[in-house]
């Protein structure tokens, strides 16, 4: 078993299920028993919090020896059983399933606003570009020299001219972004840029560029 996940049995008694001879322990002559309607079920749990449970099975069972009756109880019986009852199955078994789903919706919508939050920042930079800065984008989109899509890396603005916005680009790049996070100790460096070699990019692209999230962040 796993420690952060979880699957098992379990078992509860629901309710009183009346008084009747138990095949196993009654003796001769019978003697009536008391019965529990007793419950059981499997169930899965992930983080000992976010439960699921499944093949609920209930069943009369002798209070005296614990052995249940070989019996199917009717629907219509059972669910007269169980009107007005509590569920003796935890909380969490039960619907920890919910909480999961609850906290993947706020975790989802989290992300989402970040990444609005982002590209806000994102685009507030690029409408006012300075020299200097240092924008993070897929490069193969913007340069051609890099073959490989996508091609994760930074890109330097160099200068402003009247032809547009004049870049240097990375020597290097990652076919995912985390890959380029290892290397932003080492960008402001000019020797980790291909300085002989630069790309323009006008203002309509460079925007274009921000909103389709080629360009995806800067760094400070």
């Amino acid at each position: 078993m796993d420690v952060w996940w979880e699957s098992g049995t379990g078992e509860a008694v629901v309710c009183d299920a009346g008084m009747r001879g138990c095949p196993i322990c009654s003796g001769t002559p019978p003697e009536r028993r008391r019965f529990d309607l007793v419950v059981s079920y499997k169930y899965w749990q992930l983080f000992s919090l976010f439960g699921f449970v499944r093949n609920r099975q209930y069943s009369r069972v002798c209070s005296n020896c614990h052995n249940a009756l070989n019996e199917l109880i009717p629907k219509a019986e059972l669910d007269s059983m169980l009107q007005g009852k509590k569920d003796p199955i935890p909380l969490l078994l039960r619907k920890g399933w919910m909480a999961w789903v609850a906290l993947c919706v706020v975790g989802i919508g989290v992300a989402f606003y970040l990444s609005d939050q982002k590209s806000k920042d994102v685009a507030k930079h690029l409408a006012s570009p300075r020299v200097g800065q240092i924008y993070l984008a897929d490069l193969s989109k913007i340069s051609n020299g890099y073959p490989s899509q996508p091609a994760y890396g930074p890109m330097k603005l160099v200068r402003i001219g009247n032809d547009g916005y004049h870049f240097v680009t990375a020597r290097f790049s990652y076919d995912k972004k985390r890959g380029v996070d290892h290397d932003l100790s080492k960008m402001k460096s000019d020797s980790y840029y291909d300085t002989e070699d630069e790309d323009v990019v006008t203002r309509e692209e460079l925007t274009r560029l921000g909103n389709s999230g080629v360009i995806y962040d800067f760094v400070e």
